[in-house]
């Protein structure tokens, strides 16, 4: 048997480790607390779980505090969550004693964000720039193409407007559900009328036309002209010229203006215009007859008009002096040698045109040899020299020669002429020829022949001539006279006359170095026959091309294949000798196969083309 002893002895032990045990729990039990706050804003997150890896739990007070008790020494990895906010953790050592303040921070978790885009347009379907696409905070402008996109919206629907100066704002709702939005489209439009024409005013009117002139407006397209409340037409340009009209007649003129979106704007105030009832004419002039002076005796010539004109003085046909805007003038000449002269002044408005003439007689009295029958005789001289082009100096040929004695010769291959059988004296010679401007030099004799007497003529530009009726009738070609309000009121303002008279290498130009009006103004309508493919409408502004008015398309691969076209004008191009329309359909359509009658037939229209 066992000792009682024994037990007894054990018992008490085991009671006092037990009791030891107990004692030692009680003074070894520690905590750890802190704070869970919000990364971002430094702010408490109340509710937050906190655990650790010891399997103990708890959770965060109104003011984010956390509190883990009876924690033993040891290492501890404490854990925060809350939702919506990342997960974080924090180790811990305990080593009998407390562990205060062990905070931690969540970062919130982000929500995906997307983005909308979309096009602006016109009230034509085209994109429009600068317009203001906004919604509070979120805000873009649109690009050339009216192309706009705007980010970092999250889910949700959205109301933005778009707005531009002179269109009325646009509004569009626009929602957003997990995904890009890319056809967030908007068309707003132009409703905004331009503003009123001022400035309305005219020239000295003529007996049948008057000229009038405008301020601009901005933004203006073209411009309306109402006469008597009749509209006369359009318009580009800020001026206008109104011909064939009722002297002494009394008319009302308005001009109002419109913008690329048809918005009108109010008439101008009236203007009231009376024409003149008065014919340019010759109030005085002088000598009140024909003249006879001797060599070296100045003599004067000279109109007084009724109103300003341009007054141009002519000796035998040739240009000696002008006058512009002028009610009156003269002309003296005291370098005349003997001979019979054509004094010539012609007055012109441009609308009439009058001219007084006189035959001036000039006689020498000196001539060598003592003058009379005094013996010795009368000496006869040469004049020569080239007639060149003055941009040159290359010789003119042709080129009509004339003297103030009346003696008239041409030119030779070399641009050489020559007159003789001259006396002494002073001798102002003429040169001319079309397509320059007439010119002369003065040149005396004096017992001996004068040579290189070299006269330059300077190249007209086409509108030295055809804008002056005067002129082209000194050449018999009224015919050729351009008036100056056609060219003014249409595109061709813009063009020099040799973009559509291509072949200058003669003058005047023949029709087969000509450009045709179909040449430039294109429409799609029937691209297989001429007049679909080539239609001038009355007011080609408005033939758009993919909102491009045709007058403003300068190159054919706007609305051609570039390959295609170019390889059908290098091949098949007028140049070549046939024109492109007798072999293709159209630059860019397949080529039509033909037989070979067809084929024969091509090569008779090419000769043709070829002799012409």
């Amino acid at each position: 048997m066992i000792n009682e002893n024994y037990l007894n002895k054990a018992l008490i032990i085991f009671i006092f480790l037990v009791i030891l045990a107990a004692v030692t729990h009680m003074v070894a039990a520690y905590y750890i607390s802190g704070y869970v706050t919000d990364s971002s804003t430094g702010m408490p997150l109340s509710n937050a779980s906190v655990t650790t890896n010891t399997g103990l739990v708890t959770s965060t007070d109104t003011y984010g505090f956390y509190n883990l008790t009876d924690i033993d020494n040891g290492t501890y990895l404490i854990n925060a969550s809350l939702p919506g906010y990342s997960t974080s953790s924090s180790e811990r050592v305990i080593n009998s004693t407390d562990i205060d303040n062990a905070n931690i921070s969540l970062s919130p978790l982000l929500d995906p964000t997307y983005s909308i885009s979309g096009y602006v347009f016109d009230n034509y379907g085209l994109g429009l720039v600068d317009v203001l696409v906004h919604n509070g905070s979120y805000q873009n402008t649109t690009v050339e193409s009216g192309y706009y996109l705007i980010t970092g919206l999250l889910n949700g629907t959205y109301n933005f407007s778009y707005s531009k100066t002179e269109f009325d704002t646009g509004y569009l709702n626009v929602t957003i559900s997990g995904a890009d939005n890319i056809s967030a489209n908007i068309t707003i439009y132009d409703t905004t009328p331009l503003a009123q024409v001022t400035g309305l005013m005219n020239d000295t009117p003529t007996q049948t036309t008057v000229n009038l002139s405008w301020d601009p407006i901005s933004d203006a397209n073209y411009y309306q002209v109402f006469r008597n409340s009749t509209s006369l037409g359009f318009t580009q340009n800020t001026y206008w010229n109104d011909t064939d009209l009722t002297p002494g007649a009394s008319y009302q003129y308005e001009i109002r203006a419109n913008d690329s979106y048809s918005n009108w704007g109010q008439n101008s105030s009236v203007l009231t215009v009376t024409m003149n009832n008065v014919s340019l004419s010759i109030t005085a002039s002088s000598p009140d007859n024909d003249t006879t002076t001797t060599v070296g005796t100045a003599q004067e010539f000279e109109i007084v008009l009724n109103r300003d004109a341009d007054i141009t003085w002519y000796i035998n046909d040739s240009i000696i002096q002008s006058n512009l805007s002028a009610i009156s003038a003269n002309y003296t000449n005291s370098t005349a040698g003997a001979g019979v002269y054509n004094v010539t002044a012609i007055a012109s408005d441009d609308y009439y045109s009058i001219s007084r003439t006189w035959n001036w007689t000039v006689i020498d009295q000196t001539a060598p040899g003592g003058g009379g029958d005094g013996g010795g005789g009368v000496g006869s001289y040469n004049i020569s020299g080239y007639v060149l082009d003055s941009s040159n100096l290359k010789p003119l040929s042709i080129a009509n020669v004339t003297t103030n004695t009346s003696l008239q010769t041409t030119t030779d291959l070399n641009g050489f002429y020559n007159f003789s059988g001259l006396i002494n004296g002073s001798y102002m010679i003429s040169a001319s020829l079309m397509g320059y401007a007439d010119n002369y030099i003065n040149r005396t004799i004096s017992g001996a022949d004068v040579s290189y007497a070299n006269i330059t003529l300077s190249p007209l530009s086409c509108t030295d001539c055809h804008y002056s009726i005067s002129y082209m009738n000194s050449f018999g070609r009224s015919d050729l006279y351009v008036n100056q309000t056609m060219v003014n009121e249409s595109v061709h303002v813009a063009l020099s006359c040799k973009d559509c008279h291509t072949d200058t290498s003669i003058h005047p130009p023949p029709k087969s170095g000509w450009k045709w009006c179909e040449d430039c103004h294109a429409n799609t309508q029937n691209p297989r026959t001429d007049k679909g493919r080539h239609n001038i409408v009355n007011n080609p502004w408005n033939n758009l091309y993919n909102g491009i008015s045709v007058v403003n398309i300068t190159s054919c691969t706007t609305c051609h294949d570039p390959t295609l076209y170019n390889n059908s004008k290098n091949t098949y191009g007028k140049e070549k000798g046939i024109d492109c329309d007798y072999c293709h359909s159209f630059p860019d359509n397949v080529v039509e196969v033909f037989s070979i009658t067809a084929a024969l037939f091509l090569i008779i229209l090419s000769n043709r083309y070829n002799n012409n």
